[in-house]
């Protein structure tokens, strides 16, 4: 992605972050493990170098390009996962919490 513009990371960068996102809400909702992020990251990235290719003309396959998309893509995964794990938590074992004193 290093032949892109500014604008164009940007947007790819704020569609990536949303889509990874979903999936980590979804992996959470789900109780699955945080390890299945890693395959949700690794496709997200691949979209996302596929995108940069035929919306903007980058050049298709990049290792530093993919690197950063699939270290992206996990990073908005991981942090929306841990956000709504925590909620879930919270919601279901509430009567766990100390008295406020």
């Amino acid at each position: 992605m290093e032949s892109l513009a500014l604008g164009h990371i940007l947007l790819l960068g704020l569609l990536s972050a949303a889509a990874a996102a979903a999936a980590g809400r979804a992996v959470a909702r789900t109780w699955r493990a945080p390890v299945t992020l890693i395959v949700y990251a690794v496709l997200l990235g691949l979209v996302v170098e596929f995108l940069a290719y035929a919306l903007f003309g980058a050049s298709l396959m990049s290792i530093s390009g993919a690197a950063f998309a699939f270290g992206w893509t996990l990073l908005c995964a991981l942090i929306a996962f841990r956000l709504t794990r925590a909620r879930q938590m919270v919601v279901q074992y509430g009567f766990t919490r100390a008295p406020k004193a």
